[in-house]
């Protein structure tokens, strides 16, 4: 049996809703819109471990639409000025509905998540264009543009969450594990739970309440590449240093923005990758430490920005810290020792 190998790319606090679409963008509506069929498949599996979702991609899968979305730049100089311009005209659409901040009808969300899924495939096109490097140069440079300044897929996430809550009150917190088909007939309070827990989604479409461990003993054919610390014992481990600086403090883990407001005065943030929405919490954090990213990651940005110690790409801080340990974050070497 030829094996699918996925590797995990990021880690997000974002809505089951917000990934389903950016699955079947990447997927079903990229081939119906742009004619690109994926001969690798499933293309995306996402997994929700502990109330934040991560991505695994099939990296063949990504590498052809990466290869196709290049070449139709290469091909058409105009391809993505017309996506571009496509997208603004369904971005101004959709500020009609953000500027309320959430729906007032539940019967509106149908016609909403219509019109973010006829968004994503332009916003797709953009993104994977302004992130390789072989894209031509004046093209890119008007990609990476719009990037600099789209909030879309962010302010898409926090309205739906919005309008969940505000129809279902008694979900918040548990928002992140709802499907788009379900949002006028949500699970039991007690499945979302549950989902917040472990839960899988494939391509967008196969979901199951289950770990990845569950998903790959159902699906031989699926191999995950799982991170191995070899020293889960160790008192102290390394990352690379986004910048200098040497603390001590209390660690807190910020992993969902429900965590914000735990973090206070001279905390050290750790987790798997900060976000824009982190910001409160970051501006009062002695220092940040990361699973993920590199130089030009959020976190690394931020630090720089509010000069304060920072250590990313760890792999396992958030697996081998918890809550209330005591550490030194020595950004000038690029060391977190627990104490």
């Amino acid at each position: 049996m030829e094996k699918i190998t996925f590797e995990k790319v990021y880690t997000r606090d974002t809505s089951l809703i917000m990934q389903e679409i950016w699955a079947r963008g990447c997927t079903t509506r990229i081939q119906q819109e742009l004619g690109f069929a994926n001969p690798h498949h499933p293309e995306i599996i996402h997994f929700i471990n502990d109330g934040s979702i991560e991505i695994w991609e099939n990296k063949q899968a990504t590498s052809a639409l990466m290869d196709f979305i290049v070449e139709a730049n290469k091909k058409d100089a105009h391809f993505l000025d017309n996506r571009l311009s496509e997208y603004k005209q369904q971005l101004s659409d959709l500020r009609q509905y953000w500027d309320d901040g959430r729906l007032s009808d539940i019967e509106d969300f149908p016609d909403y998540l219509r019109r973010v899924n006829e968004a994503i495939v332009n916003f797709i096109a953009y993104y994977y264009s302004a992130v390789d490097d072989r894209t031509p140069e004046l093209i890119r440079r008007k990609a990476l543009k719009m990037r600099e300044t789209d909030t879309f897929f962010a302010t898409s996430d926090i309205f739906i969450r919005n309008s969940l809550i505000h129809f279902y009150p008694a979900i918040k917190g548990y928002e992140t594990g709802v499907l788009s088909a379900e949002v006028k007939h949500l699970p039991q309070l007690a499945e979302l739970r549950e989902r917040r827990k472990h839960f899988t989604l494939i391509n967008g479409i196969e979901s199951q309440l289950e770990d990845l461990s569950d998903l790959e003993k159902r699906r031989p054919e699926f191999n995950f590449i799982f991170e191995k610390n070899e020293f889960p014992h160790t008192r102290e481990f390394k990352g690379q240093s986004a910048f200098r600086g040497k603390v001590e403090g209390i660690v807190r883990m910020l992993r969902r923005r429900d965590q914000i407001s735990d973090v206070k005065a001279g905390d050290i943030i750790v987790s798997p990758m900060t976000t824009p929405d982190f910001m409160p919490a970051m501006e009062v954090a002695a220092a940040f430490v990361t699973d993920e990213g590199g130089i030009t990651c959020h976190a690394a940005i931020v630090a720089r920005e509010l000069k304060k110690p920072c250590i990313i790409g760890t792999k396992f801080a958030t697996t081998l810290l918890k809550d209330g340990d005591r550490v030194e974050v020595d950004a000038n070497q690029g060391i977190v020792r627990i104490l």
